[in-house]
């Protein structure tokens, strides 16, 4: 007999009933609400490939992170989705990339399409490049007037985020927010 959350998934990249299917984005077990699998839209470069902000949106983490009942298994969500970040390449994890005030090593670079910025990141801490995941699907593929106009705080306190993090990640998270906000200034 076919396990029934596994059924569920119609993309195949169902992990297990603590981890969401990040091809559908919203866990599994959410029924009706987990999405169909969809062909991925051609990029025109890397950048543009991180799915962040484009089909993993900020609704999509509120409403995933709202179905685990603990922080842990929201933490494993977390690091789940950084897993989802395109691989950056060595060469651009340089001095001139890299986010001031983080506790961790975090690189973030920006390339403009048009009147859309796409951000590429790395961290050198699971944890956080699953921080930049939540950061990114509120930026990536917007507008500067989108970037200014998005309230952060808000997005962060309906994720209740603020409060599991320890000061100096806290301050790492701002430290990216603010970056991406002069980039798109």
């Amino acid at each position: 007999m076919a396990d029934p959350l596994r059924q569920g998934c119609r993309s195949g990249a169902f992990r297990d009933e603590f981890t969401a299917c990040l091809t559908c984005v919203l866990p599994v077990a959410a029924g009706p609400a987990h999405r169909a699998q969809s062909k991925p839209k051609k990029a025109k470069n890397k950048m543009s490939m991180n799915r962040f902000g484009t089909e993993i949106t900020t609704d999509d983490i509120l409403e995933a992170l709202a179905f685990f009942d603990s922080w842990e298994d929201r933490y494993k969500y977390i690091i789940d989705l950084g897993k989802e970040l395109p691989p950056m390449d060595a060469g651009l994890k340089s001095e001139d990339h890299l986010v001031r005030g983080c506790q961790s090593q975090v690189w973030l670079v920006e390339h403009k399409e048009g009147e859309q910025y796409f951000f590429e990141a790395d961290s050198d801490a699971f944890i956080v490049k699953g921080l930049l995941g939540v950061v990114l699907a509120a930026y990536n593929g917007k507008t500067a007037d989108e970037i200014r106009q998005f309230n952060i705080d808000a997005y962060f306190e309906q994720l209740n985020l603020l409060k599991h993090l320890s000061p100096t990640r806290g301050n790492g998270l701002q430290a990216m927010v603010k970056r991406i906000q002069a980039l798109a200034a």
